[in-house]
């Protein structure tokens, strides 16, 4: 039943709330926002307890001014994968002794109520829809932004909000806990802004195949700020033409969070309405991606006489070019002769060992997985981990019955870690080819030949990629580059977001609990992206160490990927076993869906608790069924809960 609106005094909360230090803002009956131009300044908000009286239905918090901030959760589920990807237990936060939270009573829902930390200036606002929640403050520009305080009636379910607690006996809207500070360095790093460079010089000319060839070096799946910095270059680039926007427009679109080409056109047309310099042109674009432009070098149209540098520009015409021959194969399909490859997957995966088995495979020129391979040599630069690296050479050459004297002169081992920040790619190739040369050097890892380098930054990975081609052109081999994932292992490997662009190939290795496999996840020419091939790690035993116990080490044993609701998750911990248990219990026979409170009663109940000390059995059962949730063991929908 709705509420009786005639019957609640917000204005009596109002003044309660300017008591406590708050600013307001009214807002017009049946609405969540404020419909007055120019609410979110100071000037129009309610500071004063006699200004109440303008709160006529609904009132609203303005966070800027009162130095506090929401978690506003529109999607719990979502919400929970996301921050559990980021070491953050969601179900914690809500259920925090001190935790103050605002409820509509709308399911699938919660909002989170933090007073900023002292000294802190008021945090910009961050919508993640997609991912079900948004980090509520300021503005961009330091204006504030509001939420519906209770007794406010709410605009759809006619229900008044209210205040809940993780503890009634001690959470209190008049003490509100201060932003946790994992939170505030998640804040902080989703709004931090991109590095502004003011670049006056004029466009550099390219043309619509120049400008397609430079964005295929970045993915239409990066942050919101490096998007607007591409869009910003192509407008600088361009002049502003609608050119500049149909590329940016086709870019774009392959992207998870593309909007359409409205949206692009708003920003478009505001890019040529900001008095200062351009925030990135295409030189910048360049320069992150490795890529050297026209005005770095000399002008040759200055020189005396003959200019024979010019002669490696010589146009071809269409027939004889395309009568060239075809693209090079090290291992067909998987490996070709060019560039840059990389294969990057999370800790523990197996990367080292199926990249071992992946080149040792081109040294010996046996088939791989039923691709064809092209016997040739390679180097390996082991910048971590040498005397396990040892330990994978011996148990390859053990399992598969091979003498590695036998291949002593094609696969070399570089145990010195060079510096892709610096110049040393330079003597690394020169190494090389004194050695004999190689066909495909592997750099294990990205992350040891760019020390102090900051993964995140296009002008640091932009200097090693550059390092990695002067070396594949140094040396004539594909650079395979090993890498790890981010912490959300579904966006790719780990870093600056230009990294996939810049590889010919890129692949994954992929672990679920005992499942592992490797993925083509980007093949610039050929016809195997997508596929993926299983495999597992197989224990050798290599001796007995100085204490008398084994040395082992693993190799990689070829087998089927099995398809993911095939596999059984195994839970970990006493609660999430308990948690399956009671479910399994509960559903019976017919496997059916249980209410989700049913569950946590049954498993609370089932749980030991010591009377002295604070109950915390609930906590910790929402945060198995969340980990459960997560991988893939449990499915929750419309409040209820089932076995996968």
């Amino acid at each position: 039943m709705a509420a009786d609106i005639t019957k609640i005094d917000v204005s009596l909360a109002a003044r309660q709330y300017v008591g406590q230090g708050w600013v307001l803002v009214p807002i017009d009956q049946g609405t969540k926002g404020p419909s007055i131009k120019g609410w979110n300044t100071l000037q129009h908000c309610i500071t004063q307890p006699d200004q109440c009286t303008r709160v006529k239905a609904n009132v609203g918090l303005a966070h800027a001014y009162s130095r506090t901030c929401t978690v506003d959760v529109d999607h719990l589920d979502k919400a929970t994968v996301w921050f559990a990807g980021r070491s953050i237990a969601l179900a914690d936060l809500l259920g925090a002794p001190d935790a103050v939270r605002i409820s509509s009573g709308r399911p699938n829902r919660a909002k989170l109520l933090y007073r900023l930390p002292e000294g802190l200036a008021p945090l910009p606002s961050k919508a993640l829809h997609a991912d079900g929640f948004e980090l509520r403050c300021a503005t961009a520009d330091g204006l504030t932004t509001q939420d519906v305080l209770p007794p406010s009636i709410h605009p759809d379910t006619g229900e008044a909000y209210t205040w809940a607690y993780g503890d009634p006996l001690v959470g209190d809207w008049r003490d509100l806990p201060t932003l946790p500070p994992e939170l505030l360095t998640i804040w902080q790093e989703l709004v931090r802004p991109a590095e502004r460079v003011v670049d006056d010089k004029a466009p550099l000319g390219l043309g619509r195949r120049e400008i397609r060839e430079l964005l295929t070096h970045y993915d239409p799946n990066t942050g919101y700020h490096e998007w607007i910095e591409i869009g910003f270059a192509l407008h600088h680039e361009t002049r502003g033409s609608e050119l500049g926007l149909d590329l940016w427009d086709e870019w774009s679109t392959p992207g998870t969070t593309y909007k359409g080409r409205e949206d692009l056109g708003y920003h478009w047309d505001s890019f040529g309405k900001r008095s200062a310099g351009p925030i990135k042109t295409v030189r910048s674009l360049m320069s992150a991606a490795g890529i050297p432009s026209a005005d770095e070098f000399e002008d040759l149209t200055q020189q005396d006489g003959d200019a024979p540098k010019l002669a490696k520009f010589h146009v071809q015409g269409a027939g004889s070019f395309s009568s060239g021959p075809p693209l090079k194969w090290l291992v067909k399909g998987i490996l070709p002769r060019a560039q840059l490859a990389m294969i990057y997957g999370e800790s523990g995966a197996g990367k080292t060992f199926a990249v071992t088995d992946l080149v040792l495979a081109i040294v010996r020129g046996t088939e791989w997985r039923g691709h064809r391979v092209n016997k040739g040599r390679a180097v390996y630069v082991c910048g971590e981990g040498l005397a396990g690296f040892r330990n994978r050479l011996q148990a390859f050459a053990q399992h598969h019955e091979v003498d590695l004297s036998e291949i002593d002169e094609s696969f070399g081992v570089v145990a010195d870690v060079p510096n892709f920040l610096l110049h040393d790619d330079k003597a690394l190739a020169v190494q090389i080819n004194q050695w004999g040369g190689a066909d495909a050097i592997v750099i294990d890892t990205l992350a040891q030949v760019t020390p102090g380098g900051n993964e995140n930054s296009g002008e640091d990975m932009g200097k090693a990629l550059a390092h990695c081609r002067r070396l594949h052109q140094a040396t004539g081999a594909l650079v395979v580059l090993i890498h790890h994932s981010g912490k959300d292992a579904s966006k790719g490997a780990r870093g600056w977001s230009g990294l996939k662009g810049a590889t010919d190939v890129e692949i994954e290795v992929l672990r679920d609990g005992d499942q592992r496999s490797v993925r083509v996840s980007k093949m610039k020419d050929g016809a195997t992206e997508g596929q993926e091939m299983g495999f597992s790690l197989h224990t050798v035993t290599l001796g007995l160490d100085e204490d008398g116990d084994e040395i082992t080490s693993c190799v990689v044993e070829h087998g089927q990927v099995v398809p993911k609701h095939q596999r059984k998750a195994e839970p970990k911990g006493n609660v999430q076993k308990l948690v399956l248990r009671v479910l399994h219990d509960l559903a019976g026979l017919s496997d059916d869906a249980v209410m989700v409170t049913e569950l946590i009663d049954a498993a609370v109940n089932q749980m030991p608790h010591d009377e002295g000390k604070r109950d915390t059995r609930r906590q910790h059962v929402l945060r198995a069924i969340e980990t459960l949730t997560a991988g893939n063991a449990v499915r929750v929908a419309d409040g209820k809960v089932g076995a996968i």
